[in-house]
């Protein structure tokens, strides 16, 4: 709104319209309203003015009489087209082709919040859970070699995860003591990192080929290896 109006107002200093072709303040006008994207919001009223400008005689030219023309511009906010814009503030769009009887708008809500977005697992590559950047390799065979075995590295994250989830769903419960500083706190949809890092403290100390030490199971970690379908003898094995 300031924008338009300071268009036509004149001072010191200052570059104005005011004395500018209509349609060129028009489109002054228009470039605002895009720019701010206001367009259909505001009200724009133009006021023209004349009068004469009395030029005195100078050397050889004759005293004159110049006809000037002045534009003033109003600009109101328009309260309905703002409230409409408003109530569609922060609202998406949502389109299927399954009908209505089989999809409710909240079964469809909570589907599209739970789809499973392949740009996650590309993500995992840029984080910390791959680091595929920045990358210290100078021959192109050794560069494609990695995103390779990175590559496998995103997709058994994914499955992993896939499987948990799709456990704890069919089962109807939720898993504890995966968040530091918070044991008590559950979920249903633990993310690969976060089952990984359960088994961040396992270690196995080998003092003979007949004598090993390894670290007993937790019972955050036999659930998670339950829910796998490994079972715990995979890990116990390692004992042997």
């Amino acid at each position: 709104k300031d924008a338009i109006c300071k268009l036509t107002q004149t001072g010191r200093g200052r570059h104005s319209l005011a004395q500018a072709e209509l349609e060129v303040i028009k489109q002054r006008v228009s470039e605002i309203e895009q720019r701010y994207r206001v367009v259909g919001l505001l009200k724009v009223e133009y006021f023209q003015s004349s009068y004469e400008q009395k030029i005195r005689a100078y050397g050889k030219r004759p005293a004159q009489v110049r006809h000037q023309r002045l534009t003033a511009i109003q600009v109101e906010i328009e309260p309905l087209a703002l409230l409409q814009t408003e109530r569609k503030l922060g609202w998406r769009v949502y389109a299927t082709n399954v009908p209505v009887e089989e999809l409710s708008l909240e079964q469809a809500v909570l589907a599209y919040r739970e789809e499973y977005l392949v740009e996650r697992c590309f993500g995992r590559l840029k984080g910390s859970s791959l680091a595929l950047r920045p990358v210290y390799l100078s021959k192109d065979e050794h560069v494609t070699g990695l995103v390779r075995l990175l590559s496998l590295g995103v997709r058994i994250l994914a499955l992993l995860e896939h499987q948990v989830r799709s456990r704890l769903e069919e089962q109807k419960e939720e898993l504890s003591g995966l968040y530091a500083g918070n044991p008590k706190r559950r979920t249903s949809r633990p993310t690969s990192e976060l089952l990984l890092r359960a088994f961040c403290r396992v270690s196995l100390v080998v003092l003979s080929p007949l004598d090993r030490q390894l670290t007993p199971l937790t019972l955050v970690q036999e659930r998670i290896l339950s829910l796998l379908g490994w079972g715990t003898e995979l890990y116990t094995r390692l004992n042997l």
